[in-house]
């Protein structure tokens, strides 16, 4: 019988605590993999849906996205279906780079009393038209009725606002405008954009309409969307 001295039994020790040690942790391995194997195989294949309208609701016929630029096209027949930018037989040429659209040089004649303006909106971060799609003046709040609505949550005319839609071409056309202050507000993806002075000015476009007056907004800047 061979005889171990205490260096022998302490290095047959050490390989012993090792190998169990290898086998424990290769054991618990491959458990682990069996066990995710297993969860991953009940979990969906495929995120759940959100269930989440945002505004217009599906109720409105201005909705984005896009239009129908005609009457044919339009499976409702009155020319709305979607909005910009339009799709089919009649979409729209984007513009070159540096062209800018032609915008109406008169507003409509409004009824005694009230006002009008045109226009024709256009996207200056696409360099764009913003061809059907629904647009609203906002009247102005504060002390003397010159700032912004401090929330937009979108159109109500019971609230004084006007709604209305740009056509096929971009252009905005309103009259019979109850006088007062606005400002121009237009449905981008998901969310309202706010008219703008310029390209580079980045300041709300701030409408003050007086009785009988004709207001030819020429080319209405929005970043959009």
């Amino acid at each position: 019988m061979p005889v171990f001295t205490g260096m022998d039994l302490f290095i047959i020790t050490t390989i012993m605590r090792n190998l169990l040690l290898a086998i424990l942790i290769s054991s618990l391995g491959i458990f682990t993999a069996a066990c995710t194997k297993n969860q991953l195989s009940t979990q969906p294949t495929s995120l759940p849906t959100q269930d989440y309208t945002g505004y217009p609701s599906s109720s409105s016929e201005t909705a984005y996205p896009p239009a129908y630029v005609d009457q044919t096209s339009s499976p409702s027949g009155n020319g709305i279906g979607n909005a910009y930018p339009s799709v089919g037989e009649n979409i729209i040429t984007p513009l070159p780079m540096g062209v800018l659209p032609t915008a109406p040089q008169e507003a409509p004649e409004p009824d005694s009393g009230k006002a009008s303006i045109s226009g024709i909106l256009y996207s200056y971060t696409i360099q764009q038209v913003i061809a059907g799609t629904e647009f609203f003046l906002i009247p102005a709040v504060g002390p003397a009725k010159t700032e912004v609505p401090p929330i937009i949550v979108g159109p109500e005319a019971s609230r004084g606002e006007i709604i209305s839609q740009s056509d096929y071409s971009g252009i905005v056309s309103l009259k019979n405008i109850p006088p007062g202050n606005y400002y121009l507000v237009v449905w981008a993806p998901m969310s309202w954009s706010i008219a703008q002075k310029s390209e580079t000015e980045t300041t709300p476009l701030f409408l003050e309409l007086k009785a009988g007056s004709r207001v030819p907004l020429g080319i209405v800047y929005i970043s959009w969307p």
